[in-house]
């Protein structure tokens, strides 16, 4: 395990209401930020194949969430990475100031289903990454599925950080929220991270042939999914539901 999960306020109420109704069944320790914000904390866990979930470690409670100002230097180096940009949306590339950042900071906190970043276990200080799931519309939560969306800064790249946050963002998925399926894309001219998806078990669904013009070439668009089953079957997620239980959240004044 190398990193910590830092999750927004959304997210932590919809965790407690699922926990409080019976269906929080993860071994999960959770942590409340201290302030007016009470901003959830959790731990990411590493997923053993035998199903078998380790001690966890205890993140300091006065660690922050995706909050401003803390995070705002990280969510504009996000925005300001070309690449990492172009991989995550259509958007002709431009240049991206701190307004730009602040407002995708903003969606991550406070409108979406999952909006986290992750930082060095190390080195909480240290932010690597942000990872969020799409939110559903009222008029579509019978589908019970979301998209993940990841974004890991360059000099954090191949070494496993990025795997770990959507190996835990499965888990919260679908044993916390209870999700159906996840999707997630990619752009053909990021083969790399294709190969890491369908490493972490996402299978290639769809392709829509030279959807995306990136630097000059088009490029395919790859959609790519999760279901509730395969992820089970992988990652052992009815076993680690019946491991130690979930220690109630603890809150400090």
């Amino acid at each position: 395990m190398h990193i910590v999960i830092r999750l927004s306020k959304p997210t932590w109420t919809q965790a407690f209401a699922l926990r409080r109704s019976g269906q929080y069944c993860g071994a999960v320790q959770l942590l409340c930020h201290p302030g007016p914000l009470r901003r959830l904390i959790a731990t990411a866990l590493p997923l053993s194949r035998n199903g078998l979930v380790p001690s966890l470690p205890v993140v300091p409670p006065a660690l922050p969430a995706v909050e401003t100002p803390q995070d705002n230097d990280f969510f504009l180096a996000i925005q300001q990475n070309p690449f990492g940009y172009a991989n995550s949306n259509f958007s002709i590339s431009r240049p991206q100031n701190a307004k730009n950042a602040s407002d995708y900071q903003k969606y991550v906190a406070d409108e979406t289903m999952l909006g986290v970043v992750f930082c060095l276990l190390e080195d909480s200080t240290k932010t690597v990454g942000v990872l969020h799931f799409d939110a559903l519309k009222p008029n579509h939560a019978q589908h019970n599925h979301s998209t993940i969306a990841i974004d890991v800064l360059p000099e954090f790249q191949g070494k496993e950080y990025g795997s770990e946050a959507v190996e835990w963002a499965l888990r919260w998925g679908f044993e916390v929220r209870g999700l159906h399926r996840l999707n997630i894309s990619v752009f053909g001219y990021n083969p790399g991270a294709k190969k890491l998806y369908e490493r972490l078990g996402f299978v290639v669904e769809g392709c829509r042939r030279e959807f995306v013009w990136f630097r000059g070439k088009w490029y395919d668009d790859f959609s790519l999914g999760m279901l509730r089953t395969e992820w089970e079957e992988r990652y052992g997620g009815k076993e680690l539901a019946d491991g130690p239980e979930t220690q109630e959240p603890k809150y400090y004044s």
